[in-house]
């Protein structure tokens, strides 16, 4: 439970000055040292690198999987030399892959939700030390406005003394109050970049790629491919290629 700043005001900091031995601590947050490795580990990463390179590889294999590639007229030195087949080939092996490479991007995408929790857990943690800093903050102004310098004595020099020990320490939070607030705000930015990441990825994932694959479904296996079939295949396919592309932007807004 945190400590109101009447209570630090009128008993812990009365308590220092009786035992000023432990001026040094006032305000010492404690918390687990867990929560320092998850930081350094969170900062110093890119939480969203692996998304990144399973949908380059998406799109890569979009290249192949384009229905351009088997739409045009089959010439008879194209169907001679087997360039024909080939294309038609890397169409079906990249229809093949492109399943494989869309599970492990919808994997990818589960591990930065994993990320986001963390940095919410991080949130949390950092808003409640913000606010211990700062009510000892408060806490510690107010009682030296309200408790006046004493002089003129031995006791006196020792409350001077640990008047300025005391004033040092509030200046001590006071930059770490700095520290948190500019932490916390990172935490938040990269906190957001990653949710916008997740959402273009989910409207990609839940709408487009159903879509695409719907309209590629026929092209592999029917010998006649109407005009209008074909021109919703490639219109869905483009529009997968792109919104896999603006992923890829979003993402490098992270890094």
């Amino acid at each position: 439970m945190m400590d109101s700043i009447e209570v630090i005001t009128s008993e812990q900091i009365p308590e220092l000055f009786r035992n000023p031995l432990g001026i040094g601590d006032f305000g010492k947050l404690v918390r687990d040292p867990e929560i320092d490795v998850k930081l350094d580990k969170l900062l110093g990463s890119n939480p969203s690198a692996g998304l990144a390179r399973s949908i380059r590889g998406v799109v890569m294999c979009l290249e192949d999987a384009d229905p351009k590639a088997i739409s045009g007229k089959q010439s008879k030195w194209s169907r001679f030399t087997g360039q024909a087949q080939a294309k038609r080939v890397r169409f079906e092996v990249a229809k093949i892959n492109m399943d494989q490479l869309l599970n492990a991007a919808t994997k990818e995408a589960a591990l930065v939700r994993d990320v986001i929790d963390v940095i919410e857990s991080l949130c949390s943690t950092y808003g409640a030390e913000a606010q211990i800093i700062s009510n000892h903050i408060e806490a510690g102004q107010k009682y030296l406005g309200q408790t006046p310098d004493r002089q003129g004595s031995a006791l006196a020099f020792d409350q001077e003394t640990s008047r300025e020990r005391f004033s040092r320490r509030l200046i001590n939070l006071q930059a770490m109050q700095v520290s948190h607030a500019q932490t916390g705000q990172q935490l938040q930015l990269l906190k957001y970049q990653l949710i916008d990441v997740l959402d273009r990825f989910d409207e990609t994932a839940q709408v487009l790629v159903p879509l695409w694959r719907q309209n590629m479904l026929g092209l592999g296996v029917q010998n006649h491919v109407t005009g209008e079939q074909l021109a919703m295949a490639i219109q869905a396919h483009e529009n997968l290629r792109k919104s896999f592309a603006d992923n890829l932007k979003s993402i490098s807004v992270t890094q």
